[in-house]
């Protein structure tokens, strides 16, 4: 059994937020891998299913900097669970779910920095940020393996955007435990 301290919450809270660093790419190389056969099966042109992945981009990007200020100005556990609350309920759809979780990733992104750079003492804060960058780049690297594994055995893109629910799931429990309000 482990015991949850001062000590340790800082490395669980780095773990919960890595994991949302690393959704936010596992997603983006979902959709990706995905594009292909979503165009074939839904019968979109090439311009058109580029604008699945634009309207998520567009969308995340518009609303970066309300994430910072938000959880500059509420609670960032409350704001981090609503985000992955809210997140979650989408998959399996997809453009209006792409937009809404577009929408909702600044609220968990920009939160999950802070949160780690305050739980983090400062000669630890370039180890944290290493760790950050490395759940962002195995987020990309598991999100195009499996994704391109589940569409070759299967053929269906639905099944691939069940992909993140797992991790999502993961984050959310260690998000409201470890998270300080």
């Amino acid at each position: 059994m482990f015991r949850i301290n001062d000590r340790s919450r800082k490395w669980w809270i780095l773990a919960a937020m890595g994991g949302v660093l690393g959704l936010v790419v596992l997603d983006e190389t979902v959709v990706g891998v995905a594009l292909p056969t979503i165009r074939n099966d839904l019968g979109m042109s090439q311009v058109t299913s580029h604008w699945v992945i634009n309207a998520y981009l567009l969308v995340f990007t518009g609303f970066a900097a309300a994430g910072g200020k938000l959880g500059d100005v509420i609670d960032v556990r409350g704001l981090f669970v609503a985000g992955v609350a809210v997140s979650w309920e989408n998959y399996g759809l997809l453009i209006p779910p792409l937009v809404i979780w577009g929408a909702t990733l600044p609220f968990l992104y920009v939160p999950s920095r802070r949160a780690v750079m305050n739980a983090v003492p400062v000669e630890k804060k370039g180890q944290a940020g290493g760790i950050n960058l490395t759940a962002q780049l195995l987020g990309g690297t598991i999100g195009m393996t499996l994704c391109g594994t589940l569409l070759a055995t299967t053929g269906d893109f639905q099944i691939v955007f069940l992909v993140t629910a797992g991790i999502t799931l993961a984050v959310l429990v260690l998000g409201w435990f470890f998270i300080e309000r």
